[in-house]
């Protein structure tokens, strides 16, 4: 026993070291993905932030990101290394921030914002200010089915139409160093108050991700749709609109697991991204093959 102690003294001795640089908050991200849905399945705004963390980032992470004060949390998630989305992993909030821990090295958060109606017109403004720099920072507004024009300061670079038929603005990519803010106002009339997703509820292939088809009159540059799947992945983006409409189809709001609590991992189809059991064969939803994925 004694020299079973005794070879292990070495090992736990550096617990205490990997325990501390696990915590060691982070300071960059490679990549923000800033996704804006107005109007989506509520009348307020769906904020999406999808982080990608360096390759040399220790893992597990934390990462602290703005929170607004008036934000209503809808998810915190980590994606794993097959897409999946898991909304399994700690976090805590305070003092206008989110601060959450990921063994993976991308994350998402998501929360609601309200907007307020000016002239007929509704108005919101985004703000991302946080000590993280962040590398290349992406951004884009889907456009309300109910509105027939929305406008955006800055101005978007390209106006795109997705292959789910909704309208993208997407905003120039940028650095943004840490302590710097990026801001966004946009504005839009709506002709009725019916949202996207009432619309587009009875709809075939809505949950495919949205990529160019064809753009609408609006200043272009090389860099457009094409270059945030590039950097955030096609498939990422599929499994986050599919995650999102498999969400709210199964419950208004998802909550992730709070500090302190015991986590519990969810599991979701890879075909349709309905909610399955761990121990699950075959989807109950659509009948795909979980052993297969």
């Amino acid at each position: 026993m004694k020299r079973t102690l005794w070879l292990l003294a070495p090992l736990l001795a550096l617990l205490p070291l990997a325990a501390a640089r696990a915590q060691v908050p982070v300071t960059a991200l490679e990549n923000l993905a800033i996704f804006l849905w107005p109007d989506y399945d509520r009348p307020s705004v769906l904020v999406m932030l999808t982080g990608t963390l360096g390759a040399d980032t220790p893992l597990p992470a934390v990462v602290t990101v703005p929170f607004p004060a008036d934000a209503q949390l809808n998810a915190v998630a980590r994606i794993d290394f097959r897409e999946r989305m898991l909304d399994d992993i700690a976090y805590t909030t305070g003092a206008g921030t989110l601060t959450l821990t990921t063994p993976d090295p991308r994350f998402q958060v998501e929360y609601y914002l309200p907007y307020r109606i000016e002239d007929g017109e509704h108005v919101f403004s985004f703000t991302w200010l946080a000590d993280l720099s962040v590398a290349r920072l992406e951004a884009a507004v889907q456009r309300p089915t109910a509105a027939a024009s929305l406008l955006t300061e800055p101005t978007a670079s390209q106006v795109l139409k997705g292959q789910d038929g909704l309208i993208y603005h997407r905003l120039p990519t940028q650095a943004v160093p840490g302590g710097q803010p990026f801001s966004l106002k946009v504005r839009y009339p709506m002709a009725s108050t019916q949202l996207s997703a009432e619309r587009r509820g009875g709809e075939a292939g809505a949950a495919t991700a949205p990529s160019p088809e064809s753009p609408e009159s609006a200043p272009t540059t090389p860099f457009g749709w094409p270059a945030i799947l590039a950097v955030i992945g096609v498939g990422l983006v599929s499994a986050l609109v599919t995650w999102q409409l498999a969400r709210r189809r199964s419950q208004p709001a998802a909550h992730s697991t709070a500090e302190g609590e015991e986590p519990a991992a969810r599991h979701y189809c890879h075909a349709c991204g309905r909610p399955v059991a761990q121990e699950d064969r075959f989807c109950s939803e659509c009948g795909a093959d979980l052993e297969g994925e």
